[in-house]
């Protein structure tokens, strides 16, 4: 926001709403960590502003509009007599026609799902030709994977579905955000019928189309990957590796802090008396 220099604690910001309504915080110095929002979610101007606090996830104002207006923001913040005084307001004041397809130039798309465990994104790539997204993921163990998308890598823009567990097979896609209300609302491979062809260890491209600069539809497809053979080698080798080492009552080295040891040896190994100690290299 920009500070007003006519008034000493007065900030400012005109939005362009990019959808019908919009939710929004006010962050110092834009760290994470010193938000000021409402004490509810869709707060209005009247509200107790509670803050600078990082914890004010979901914990939004409400502008209520349309696409292409433009709403002055205006924050105060002031100490009077030791007290801490805060208000926000906003009001249109004017309208702009929104050009989509230009900003969308600029955007890149992530997607964030079971296969990373929730714990980092991978970025999507941009097919020049359709304008849509693509990325490739490997179906894990369950045979199932999880999945939403960010704008721009931001988890408080995520694109998602209306309901959890949404497969692309309906044919009206209802598509939310982005925004930061996607928790547990997420696509699911492997779960629909027509998945059937779908397994763990599978390739999927996951795509997002987009039209008119707005996403669109969301859809995945098996992929004939030239690396699934030797995947599927490298895992046979390691289930074979730890069956052997569950029947043999080895742990394998880990670390120095986890070194290999004979935890059960089976009834045909014979030891030496005494305690087992590993001896030569570790492995």
């Amino acid at each position: 926001m920009d500070a007003d220099d006519s008034e000493p604690g007065l900030y400012t910001k005109v939005v362009h709403l990019l959808k019908d309504g919009t939710s929004f915080q006010v962050y110092r110095n834009g760290d994470w960590e010193q938000g000021f929002y409402p004490r509810m979610a869709k707060g209005n101007a009247c509200d107790e502003i509670v803050g600078p606090s990082g914890d004010g996830m979901g914990l939004n104002w409400w502008i209520e509009g349309k696409v292409g207006d433009l709403v002055r923001v205006d924050f105060r913040r002031s100490v009077v007599d030791c007290k801490d005084q805060r208000t926000i307001s906003w009001e249109k004041e004017g309208f702009k026609e929104v050009d989509f397809e230009a900003i969308a130039k600029e955007h890149k798309w992530h997607v964030i799902g079971s296969f990373t465990g929730f714990q980092k994104t991978m970025e999507m790539e941009k097919d020049e030709e359709t304008g849509g997204w693509k990325v490739e993921i490997t179906v894990g163990r369950s045979g199932k994977e999880h999945f939403q998308f960010l704008l721009d890598g931001n988890y408080l823009s995520a694109l998602h579905p209306e309901v959890n567990d949404a497969n692309m097979y309906d044919e009206d896609q209802s598509l939310a955000g982005p925004d930061d209300e996607g928790s547990d609302r997420y696509w699911t491979i492997g779960m629909h019928p027509n998945d059937a062809n779908i397994g763990s260890g599978n390739h999927v491209f996951i795509h997002l189309d987009i039209e008119a600069g707005l996403p669109k539809r969301v859809w995945w497809e098996k992929y004939d990957s030239p690396d699934a053979h030797r995947e599927y080698l490298a895992q046979g080798c390691w289930n074979t590796f730890d069956r052997h080492c569950r029947m043999l009552g080895f742990k394998p080295y880990v670390n120095s802090e986890q070194k290999a040891q004979l935890v059960k040896a089976p009834n045909f190994v014979t030891l030496p008396s005494g305690t087992y100690k590993h001896h030569g290299p570790q492995v």
